[in-house]
């Protein structure tokens, strides 16, 4: 990366893919199926519900 950032045109250009596809080969993924979590709220609990995951923010959830 340090070589790449020094580089100019198309060889940084082709540099920088070079090193995306390291990243992309090395890096693990965790699939998420988003559309079959199920959220449940209680009459006593005030849910905050987290957009990117679509479960419940503990962080923000609170009793009524």
């Amino acid at each position: 990366m340090t070589k790449a950032a020094t580089m100019r045109g198309d060889a940084r250009l082709s540099a920088w893919g070079d090193i995306d596809k390291m990243i992309v080969a090395d890096a693990p993924a965790v699939p998420l199926v988003w559309d079959k979590t199920t959220v449940l709220e209680s009459k006593d609990v005030r849910g905050a519900a987290d957009l990117y995951t679509d479960t419940w923010n503990l962080a923000f959830t609170s009793l009524k």
